[in-house]
């Protein structure tokens, strides 16, 4: 039998709210019993069931496809467990000190670079570039006039006059004369043009930040707001079984009562969720009896006094084996 078993499921239901209550949802099979579940569900407008503030609807019925849950095509039946009415108002809390000041923010982003400056004055002329040097020497001069005749030789003895002899051969020109002296360095050139300006330098590291700005002050602490009502105590419940009806009772009068989905009483009393072990009767019409009908169809309930076989093979015969191994129910022809 599984009165145990029930017990074990619905003791567990209700605490927190004034009818005794699970968490929301929460399903519980009976010990012993898995198919056999009961759940609960918290709900506020309840005033239909005249429960004007709120109740819990609790769900009962057998787990037929073993999910370990109760699912709603499986609730066989449902009740309703009303809250308690709500306590008055507590006392209003006194004001909280006010926060500490919070963590002063991170500086800010450092702000664009500036505008480039205008392009400063020309530079003054770099000074002139040192002389040039000498050219190559250029090409050699046209041969000079011929050079004046020699002196002539002393006179010899007056020879005869000859005849006037042909003139001489020009003699061979001079050597070139050592070069003159360099002359004066002509005068400078003019300045070339400026050069393009040089390339922009690298622009010079960003100034340091300026420093944050003073935190405002603290804002007023805001009034704490009215405590809510405190709701009225949950009283205790139990369940008890009796039969196949299980009853839950709590301390302040509520209670109720369901039939236990799939329980029977079989004709010995005995109630529980299993058929197949239902009391029977007896031969003697008994329910629950232990007289069976032996051998010789004679119902008892003393195993002792079943009939036997007599050396004949017969249930409850007469005959018996004399000494000299004759079996027969006549004894005036014993050996």
């Amino acid at each position: 039998m599984n009165a145990h078993a029930v017990k074990s499921a619905l003791l567990v239901l209700l605490f927190g709210l004034s009818a005794c209550v699970l968490d929301a949802g929460d399903s519980q099979s009976l010990e012993g019993n898995a198919s056999t579940m009961v759940s609960q569900l918290p709900l506020e407008d309840c005033t239909e069931f005249g429960c004007p503030n709120g109740c819990v609807q609790i769900d009962y019925g057998v787990d037929e496809n073993a999910n370990g849950a109760l699912d709603a095509s499986e609730v066989d039946g449902t009740e309703y467990i009303c809250h308690g009415a709500n306590g008055q108002d507590g006392a209003a809390g006194v004001d909280g000190a006010d926060g500490d000041q919070g963590l002063q923010g991170e500086s800010g982003a450092d702000g664009a670079d500036g505008a480039d400056g205008s392009q400063g004055p020309q530079g003054e002329p770099g000074a002139d570039g040192e002389d040039g040097s000498d050219g190559a020497q250029g090409p050699q001069g046209e041969p000079g006039a011929d050079g004046a005749d020699g002196a002539d030789g002393a006179q010899g003895p007056q020879g005869e006059p000859g005849a006037d002899g042909a003139d001489g051969a020009d003699g061979a020109d001079g050597a070139d004369g050592a070069q003159g002296p360099q002359g004066e360095p002509g005068a400078d050139g003019q300045d070339g043009a400026d050069g393009a300006d040089g390339a922009q330098g690298p622009q010079g590291e960003p100034g340091a930040d300026g420093q944050d700005g003073a935190d405002g002050a603290d804002g007023a602490a805001g009034t704490d707001g009215v405590d809510g009502q405190d709701g009225e105590d949950g009283s205790d419940c139990t369940v008890s079984q009796t039969d196949c009806q299980a009853t839950l009772s709590c301390e302040d009068g509520t209670s109720v009562s369901w039939e236990l989905y799939g329980c029977s009483c079989d004709n010995c009393g005995v109630c529980d969720f299993e058929t197949t072990n239902d009391c029977t009767q007896d031969c003697f019409g008994t329910w629950g009896g232990t007289a069976l009908v032996d051998n010789c169809g004679i119902c008892q309930a003393d195993p002792a006094n079943d009939c036997v076989q007599d050396c004949a093979g017969n249930w409850g015969g007469l005959a018996v084996e004399d000494n000299c191994g004759t079996c027969d129910a006549d004894a005036t022809n014993d050996c």
